[in-house]
């Protein structure tokens, strides 16, 4: 699925080489529902903490985003969603991967079958919609996708 791999790169007259991890991409959710969000918490061995997310997961071979994001929604929290709008992508990391990480916004929600992969330890969460800012702001919640797809439903409730 990833691949570490060197790419050379001349600048400036000079050959450099860079080591990257190549990544097919990922979607995320920012999954609400009368002003509240869905969230999961989950251990990351990486940083060793449990964190709050939005729902994400990566792109399958052939997988367009929006079916990715449906997926991934679906199989981490047990919800689906009658209406998914793009809220754009971003880079999660782009001095060493190439993930692009495409974000949606997820509205009325309906139940669905949560299908957990065997590795995966989440629990789903409800936080108010004013809440989760406050938390994005002072840093309680730290990770980029989740801060990244507050931030740009924040800027389409504005325009």
């Amino acid at each position: 699925m990833f691949e570490l791999t060197t790419i050379s790169v001349t600048q400036k007259g000079k050959q450099h080489d860079y080591k990257v991890l190549m990544h097919p991409g990922a979607a995320a959710v920012l999954a609400i529902r009368d002003q509240q969000v869905l969230l999961v918490e989950q251990y990351r061995p990486a940083v060793a903490s449990r964190l709050l997310e939005i729902p994400a997961g990566t792109l399958e071979a052939g997988e367009r985003p929006e079916e990715c994001a449906t997926r991934e929604l679906e199989e981490e929290t047990g919800f689906r969603a009658e209406s998914l709008t793009s809220l754009g992508s971003v880079l999660l990391a782009p001095g060493y991967s190439s993930e692009l990480l495409y974000l949606f916004l997820a509205e009325s929600l309906l139940p669905g079958h949560q299908k957990l992969d065997e590795s995966e330890d989440l629990e789903v969460q409800w936080f108010p919609l004013d809440r989760l800012r406050s938390m994005v702001i002072s840093g309680e919640i730290s990770d980029a996708k989740t801060c990244c797809a507050v931030l740009r439903y924040q800027a389409l409730e504005r325009s």
